[in-house]
């Protein structure tokens, strides 16, 4: 089975089939949202998964998570925005994560300001890519 991206399945649904199942579900309770949903043609599954989270590196060492929220709300409504510091010290390890509340908001974001600069430093911003377990 294929993942293939919630706009896609949406837009295309002929090309994959009846729509027969969308979960929206909590995970770890880390509050993440995930939408995915299953479609059948010809006795063959497609999934469709919902990608509303971005992962955005490069980011100057003295961006905080308000910062990084304020930035990208600009392009839609952002859920969270976390700059990962190191546990130690403290100190921003100079890449985050910015959730949206739907793909069509974070798609504008990354096409919006992947290559932008901030502080003197080029962002680059890019889907996240799920955690594995």
């Amino acid at each position: 089975m294929n993942p293939v991206y919630h706009a896609d399945a949406l837009t295309k649904n002929k090309k994959y089939g009846i729509l027969l199942l969308v979960l929206l579900f909590v995970r770890n309770k880390r509050y993440q949202l995930i939408q995915f949903g299953l479609f059948s043609k010809n006795n063959q599954l497609a999934l469709f998964i919902v990608n509303n989270k971005l992962f955005v590196g490069s980011l100057p060492w003295g961006v905080d998570d308000a910062q990084l929220n304020e930035i990208f709300s600009a392009h839609g409504s952002v859920v969270s925005a976390r700059v990962i510091t190191d546990r130690d010290t403290g100190r921003s390890r100079g890449f985050g994560f910015v959730e949206y509340a739907d793909e069509a908001a974070a798609t504008a974001a990354m096409e919006a300001l992947d290559g932008t600069m901030i502080e003197g430093r080029t962002i680059s911003v890019s889907f996240a890519r799920p955690k594995a377990e």
